[in-house]
């Protein structure tokens, strides 16, 4: 490996990621084990959240306005730091794998819905920090846990079912496909260096100018 992915992977703020992820974990193994209402509970959707939220704070970079100067591109410094969101996901289908196994859940539907998540505040927070907050990762995480706990708490117009995973093809496969997508989308676009994003402007300015003079 390189000395660029190494560096930015020391640049993670690891303290966090690995609170929200070891969190997770506890009760994952809490819910297949001691927890009273078994495997699938209402437990599912906390690890979901946390896993989402250790994502997110990967992308944390206190240290921006130093780091916006260095020749290396931010897509390119958001691609290394992608793999917290990877080994959230890899975590995620784990856990579901041995849910699915226990319970008559959709592994698939339940894949989709934690990657979901992960992908809707792994976006999130690259377009929070698009414009130079250097920490938005703190404001996703708590986000992520709250707003999937309000999901399954709180009436969804339509009466959608966000957590159904019954089948391979439910209302939450279709929702989470689409806040998934949302969330590309969103990190595509919080990704995109300075540089690139006013390149176009400039550009057709001239070219206008010099038509008109």
């Amino acid at each position: 490996m390189s000395a660029v992915p190494l560096a930015e992977l020391a640049a993670v703020r690891w303290g966090p990621v690995a609170g929200a992820a070891s969190a997770a974990a506890a009760l994952a193994v809490l819910d297949l084990t001691v927890w009273s209402r078994g495997p699938g509970s209402e437990l599912v959707v906390l690890v979901a959240g946390l896993l989402g939220g250790a994502a997110a704070l990967g992308l944390d970079d206190p240290a921006s306005g130093v780091t916006r100067g260095v020749p290396t591109t931010r897509r390119r410094r958001t691609g290394v730091r992608l793999v917290v969101a990877a080994g959230a996901v890899a975590l995620w289908c784990l856990y579901v794998a041995r849910v699915a196994h226990v319970v008559p859940a959709s592994w698939v539907t339940l894949a989709v819905i934690g990657g979901g998540v992960v992908s809707l505040c792994v976006g999130s927070a690259c377009a929070l920090g698009r414009d130079g907050d250097g920490q938005p990762g703190t404001l996703v995480a708590s986000t992520a846990v709250l707003g999937t706990l309000g999901l399954m708490i709180l009436p969804v117009p339509g009466e959608v079912a966000v957590y159904d995973a019954s089948s391979r093809w439910t209302d939450a496969t279709r929702l989470w496909t689409g806040l998934g997508l949302v969330g590309v989308a969103a990190l595509c676009w919080g990704s995109a260096d300075a540089w690139r994003r006013g390149f176009r402007q400039p550009r057709t300015a001239a070219i206008v100018s010099r038509y008109h003079a």
